[in-house]
């Protein structure tokens, strides 16, 4: 399975994802922790993830060989491309065949009323349609500024909730990131690898932090061993396996 979500803020976006990708179901006998479930878009500014079965990477494939489905426009267009070629993959099962899940998360800026808003867009199936639902930045909605796919129920997700109204800047956010994708994967076979985190802005190209998340990784490692210390009263040796 997958974690992707985007934190929206009203000047960038926190773009996160795991790398892991599984077969076998719950026992995972197959794990490859260095998988790219993610696709830069629209110039490189804006991201697009996906989540779910293998019929997803399809979709995307199909979307890259026609190149002005995902570079040209805006972020709502690349939703509609996605929700086109998606129904059309589901509508080749033949039925009653179950339609396997497939998840999508667009995030960008995408201008409204002279504006730049901190937009995304998921796509789920629903009825064997798939239908995207947008969702921007507003400060109204405080700690419900995050939207996620794949493990979109995970107990571990608490931590956004709880955080996501206060993060406000660039390395919070990062932080936030890292250490939600870190705690879940600790738990959670089915989520794992090195986290890969983007900071999206206005009119920018995306910023790929992934492969300088070096303070991150030792300041989870510090915090998550405090959390457990404090509630449990015990101390272990620190785990650094993210």
């Amino acid at each position: 399975m997958t974690l992707i979500f985007a934190l929206l803020r009203e000047d960038h976006i926190i773009f996160a994802s795991d790398r892991r990708h599984v077969q076998g179901h719950e026992d995972a006998r197959y794990i490859n922790d260095d998988c790219w479930k993610t696709q830069a878009i629209l110039g490189n500014r804006a991201m697009l993830g996906f989540a779910g079965d293998d019929l997803t990477e399809q979709v995307i494939e199909e979307l890259k060989r026609n190149g002005g489905s995902l570079e040209g426009g805006c972020v709502s267009g690349v939703a509609d491309s996605v929700c086109e070629v998606a129904r059309k993959k589901v509508n080749r099962i033949a039925l009653p065949a179950p339609v396997p899940p497939m998840e999508f998360l667009i995030a960008g800026f995408l201008e409204d009323g002279g504006k730049n808003l901190a937009t995304c867009f998921t796509l789920s199936r629903d009825n064997q349609m798939f239908l995207p639902h947008r969702y921007s930045f507003s400060a109204e909605r405080g700690h419900c500024n995050f939207h996620v796919i794949g493990r979109h129920r995970h107990g571990a997700l608490y931590i956004l909730l709880k955080c996501a109204g206060e993060m406000t800047t660039v390395e919070a956010g990062t932080r936030l990131a890292y250490f939600t994708l870190c705690e879940v994967g600790k738990y959670d076979i089915g989520v794992g690898g090195p986290p890969q985190v983007c900071i999206i802005r206005p009119n920018q190209k995306v910023e790929d932090r992934s492969d300088n998340l070096q303070e991150e990784k030792k300041w989870v490692a510090e915090k998550s061993e405090e959390i457990r210390k404090i509630i449990t009263g015990v101390s272990h040796e620190r785990d650094t396996a993210c």
